[in-house]
């Protein structure tokens, strides 16, 4: 052991606390030796134990072969069973545990084993009848009764039956003390010892003490150190106890935690010079009652230290040497270590080693528990089957607001009310019934707002017993909204009135991974025919190679297209397919997929062909026309010309003014019979621009024209030009008094306006038809030009009285 302050022993004190020396037998006598360290190859060889003494530095072996194996026959009809026999073969590998199920098994098979261990709380088998049956062959059999049932008066009845001993299931280090004691028991019987019988109590009492520190759930793993020292010294009578960490290959000796006197103080020291290298190569239990008594004056630990009286063990930590657990005095005992000591300093060393590997554990996980990205939080699992929140980490606060003070100690029902808490508690009862992990979602109401959660539960399993759940849980909410609204337009676009498609240009080929319903009813292919194809499939024979090739340079530049070219069916039938192609680009601008809108425009591509065909037609009838009416009245001119030459006459006069009239009426006649003809091409046209472009070719006098609209109208310039011509001279010449011209936009379309006289109501539905005028000089067409081209175009106009008492014409386009 090593005496360490830093390092340094405490020599000024020594002789203060050091008993006073003196002769007689069971004293320490410690030899003088030179002041100062003594080098550690100037430290002579132990010398041999003296005759008739046993060697201490070994467990006394109780006189039979402790290193041979103990059969040990386990009876259990439980499920747990096997996990029990793991963990007794896992504790110690002296012990060789046979399983059988039917006591009426383990009766047949006395003979054949060293102790027998019987479950007691299971379904079908009650462990003291079992009790009485063996005492009944095999009275000096010893027996362990294992049970969840900690009723005294059950533990009293199964020590007096004999050599039994009754272990309780589910406590701290149960297997560990399960061990000890069938160990105990199988020493006992072979040395015909009855067991010490005068210590059996206190010994008891002592083990009740050291389990119930071990399972102490509000200790802190420090605090748990330092009150199992203190045991250990009261335990064994001496000054001080110590926990030390070794590194054997170094050498390195470095004492962790101290309760008692400073004989021992916490530091680092060579281990050369320390009992404690005899305690982790020994098998057993090491102790000596008094050093000087049993040869071992000359041992480096006594000469520098002078330790006198020693009992130590090793402690492993996840099947690797961690140290030692040590208690040590000056002074020597007046006699040598029980054996009810040496097994409670095993049990005291195997359970030191479980309370460093839960430390040990518990730090990993505190460690993972403070830097996940995860809100964690850990749950007590009580004796009484509630559930209390012990810790949320800095994520769980951030979160949800609240932290460990806020919940610590308080039920799922206490947090988040009744009705939830209640569902809550319920997924703790399963994960703790189950023993595993488990997932689920729920929507949790914190601070009046509910989110979702979805939380991962997980058992924390000690000496066989839930002890705590841990969990970790994500605020799933914006997730599950995103894919509520991604739902959403899924459906939106499998129902959608145009075929979809979407492509994925990461794959070979740009293939299609997705199309709607109304692709599969448009091309009569079904998803899974078209699923990985490229698109060009639906391509034949009548196919025009220029919007191909368009679609095919705007996808390799990843731009968006919209072409119009003929396609086939499944079927082989031919359709008109207008295609619109864009690429979808995530955050960082990389190329995700080309999302395709596809419909059927056959009906549109024949209608548009057979309005061209009919247009043609009409014109070819216009122009006849024109030609078959212009000639006569040419020729008619020509000669009233020459008769106006010979001679003045007001019936010549007469006559050119009807000339004149039926040259304007050819005109509008023909004008109004190009406005039947579709528009084909229509154009996106600024209003107010058209508008002064128009008045600039009408004669106009002293009327002003006034522009209020910045609008743009969808139409064919040119009829849209005649239709403000036409009504701009109807204002002129049938307006009376008009000064001003107004040109103005609606909500749904545009108005012209006048200031004149206006049109009498009752002829607001008559001004549109043909051959109407207010002027015996008017053709009568003009508004019926107007009209019919409104109506060529889907417009409406509408007759009505302007701000200033004139006439209002209002075209509305949508």
């Amino acid at each position: 052991m090593g005496r360490t302050g830093g390092g340094a022993p405490r020599r000024d004190d020594r002789a203060d606390r050091r008993i006073a020396r003196r002769e007689g037998p069971g004293l320490c006598q410690r030899p003088r030796r030179p002041a100062g360290p003594r080098p550690e190859h100037d430290h002579p060889p132990p010398r041999p134990p003296r005759r008739g003494r046993h060697r201490r530095w070994e467990t006394d072996a109780n006189t039979v072969d402790m290193g041979s194996t103990v059969r040990v026959l386990y009876v259990d009809g439980s499920t747990r069973a096997t996990e029990t026999v793991t963990a007794l073969e896992r504790e110690t590998d002296r012990l060789a545990v046979e399983h059988v199920s039917d006591p009426d098994d383990a009766l047949a098979r006395l003979t054949s084993v060293d102790c027998l261990v019987a479950a007691h709380d299971t379904p079908d088998q009650d462990g003291m009848a079992l009790l009485g049956r063996v005492r009944e062959s095999h009275p000096d059999l010893p027996v362990v009764l294992f049970a969840a049932d900690s009723d005294e008066r059950l533990a009293r009845d199964v020590l007096a039956a004999g050599p039994s001993e009754f272990v309780r299931r589910g406590e701290a280090g149960t297997h560990a003390v399960l061990a000890s004691r069938i160990e105990r028991l199988v020493a006992r019987r072979a040395t015909g010892d009855g067991g010490e019988t005068g210590d059996r109590e206190a010994d008891e009492e002592y083990r009740r003490r050291l389990l119930a520190i071990i399972a102490d759930p509000d200790a802190t793993p420090d605090e748990k150190t330092g009150r199992l020292l203190e045991l250990g010294c009261e335990r064994f009578g001496t000054e001080n106890g110590h926990l030390v960490k070794i590194d054997r290959d170094s050498g390195r000796h470095e004492v962790v935690s101290v309760f008692g006197s400073e004989i021992i103080t916490e530091g680092v020291s060579d281990l050369s010079t320390t009992y404690c290298r005899r305690t982790i190569d020994s098998p057993e239990v090491l102790n000596v009652y008094n050093a000087p008594a049993e040869g071992w004056e000359d041992d480096p630990a006594y000469q520098k230290y002078g330790l006198c009286c020693y009992i130590g063990q090793k402690v492993l930590v996840e099947d690797e040497l961690y140290g030692t657990v040590c208690f040590a005095s000056e002074r020597p005992r007046q006699e040598e270590f029980s054996r009810a000591e040496r097994e409670f300093m095993d049990l005291f060393g195997r359970l030191f080693g479980q309370l460093l590997e839960r430390r040990r554990r518990r730090a990993q996980a505190e460690t993972v528990f403070e830097h996940t990205q995860d809100a964690l939080f850990l749950v007590d699992v009580t004796r009484d089957g509630a559930f209390r929140i012990r810790q949320v980490n800095e994520v769980y606060e951030e979160i949800t607001g609240r932290s460990t003070a806020d919940l610590r100690g308080k039920t799922p029902t206490e947090i988040v009310g009744e009705r939830q808490g209640a569902r809550l508690e319920e997924r703790c009862r399963h994960c703790v019934e189950t023993r595993e992990a488990i997932d689920y979602e729920d929507q949790i109401r914190i601070d009046a707002e509910t989110r979702h959660w979805h939380t991962t539960l997980a058992p924390v399993v000690e000496d066989d017993e839930v002890v705590q759940l841990v969990g970790a849980t994500r605020d799933v909410t914006e997730q599950r909204e995103r894919e509520r609204t991604l739902a959403a337009r899924n459906r939106a676009m499998e129902k959608a009135p145009v075929g979809i498609t979407i492509s994925d240009p990461d794959q070979e080929d740009n293939p299609l991974v997705y199309v709607n319903e109304e692709y599969e009813d448009m091309t009569g292919y079904d998803e899974a025919e078209v699923d990985g194809r490229n698109c060009r499939f639906l391509q034949g024979e009548g196919t025009d190679p220029e919007p191909v090739q368009q679609m095919r340079e705007a996808v390799d530049a990843r731009e968006p297209v919209s072409v119009e070219l003929r396609n086939y069916r499944k079927d082989g039938t031919e359709f008109w397919n207008q295609v619109d192609i864009a690429p979808v680009f995530d955050e960082d601008g990389d190329l995700l997929q080309f999302v395709g809108y596809q419909q059927d425009v056959t009906e549109r591509v024949e209608y548009a062909r057979q309005l061209e065909a009919q247009n043609e037609r009409l014109d070819q009838f216009v122009s006849l026309v024109s030609h078959d009416l212009r000639n006569p009245l040419d020729v008619a001119g020509t000669r009233l010309d020459l008769a106006q030459q010979k001679r003045d006459s007001e019936h010549l006069d007469a006559v050119e003014g009807a000339l004149d009239r039926m040259e304007t009426l050819v005109e509008d006649l023909l004008t109004l019979a190009r406005g039947g003809k579709q528009d084909i091409e229509p154009e996106s046209i600024p209003l107010g621009v058209l508008a002064e472009q128009c008045w600039a070719h009408v004669e106009t006098g002293d009327v002003t024209l006034d522009v209020a609209s910045d609008r743009t109208v969808e139409a064919n310039r040119d009829r849209l030009s005649q239709l403000l011509s036409n009504l701009f001279r109807n204002a002129i010449e049938h307006g009376g008094d008009v000064t001003t011209i107004t040109v103005g936009a609606l909500e749904d379309g545009f108005y012209v306006e006048d200031d004149g006289q206006g049109i009498p109501e009752a002829d607001h539905d008559r001004v549109f038809e043909d051959g109407y005028s207010t002027s015996r000089d008017g053709t009568g067409f003009g508004l019926s030009i107007v009209s019919e081209f409104a109506a060529a175009r889907g417009w409406t106009v509408l007759v009505t009285e302007g701000d200033a008492g004139g006439a209002r014409f209002e075209i509305l386009t949508e």
